[in-house]
């Protein structure tokens, strides 16, 4: 018997969507599913992207369902909402403690600054995957330009989207992609 792919996201309930030429049917949610914001923060703190230290897929899950983390940039507030001067406090909670708590502040705090590479990596853009970030972080040099540039290109018409299409190894299904991604509510910066 034929499988019938559900219509809607069984976890937040969006539409889904299935691009032509691909078997894989997708939550249209974004970040507002549960279930694809966990994994957006999981694959940001990865060892590819930004690399913090002892924050594994437990410890996302945990702060997620905790509603200490929503988005990945909530995790750097981590310690100046749930620090040691907070009225709420990491090291309080059951499995954790003082050093525990000043470990994962400090593996924090230690990759606070990555390079542009890593940080277009650690978005989780369908289609940027460690190579086109590499190749988008040598051709714009900053997250200004590159910023700036994406923006622009918001216009297929643009010079900027001729260019960003044009770069070796990028193409227009790659430049879309971004464009759509800095297009959405998660692309907003």
């Amino acid at each position: 018997q034929a499988y019938v792919f559900p219509i809607l996201c069984p976890i937040c309930g969006s539409e889904v969507s299935q691009e032509s030429n691909d078997s894989t049917v997708r939550c249209t949610g974004g970040i507002k599913c549960s279930a694809q914001a966990v994994e957006k923060i999981r694959h940001f703190v990865s060892r590819k992207a930004f690399n913090i230290e002892g924050f594994g897929k437990r410890l996302v899950e945990q702060f997620f369902l905790n509603g200490w983390i929503k988005k990945p940039s909530d995790i750097f507030c981590l310690e100046k909402n749930f620090g040691s001067s907070s009225k709420v406090k990491i090291k309080d909670f059951d499995g954790w403690g003082d050093q525990s708590a000043k470990k994962l502040f400090q593996s924090i705090n230690n990759r606070r600054v990555v390079s542009l590479s890593r940080m277009i990596y650690s978005l989780g853009i369908r289609h940027v995957g460690e190579q086109a970030s590499i190749l988008l972080a040598k051709h714009h040099g900053s997250w200004s330009n590159f910023y700036k540039n994406i923006i622009a290109a918001k216009d297929k018409k643009s010079q900027e989207w001729h260019e960003l299409a044009l770069i070796d190894g990028i193409g227009n299904m790659t430049a879309s992609s971004l464009v759509d991604y800095f297009s959405s509510d998660e692309g907003v910066w």
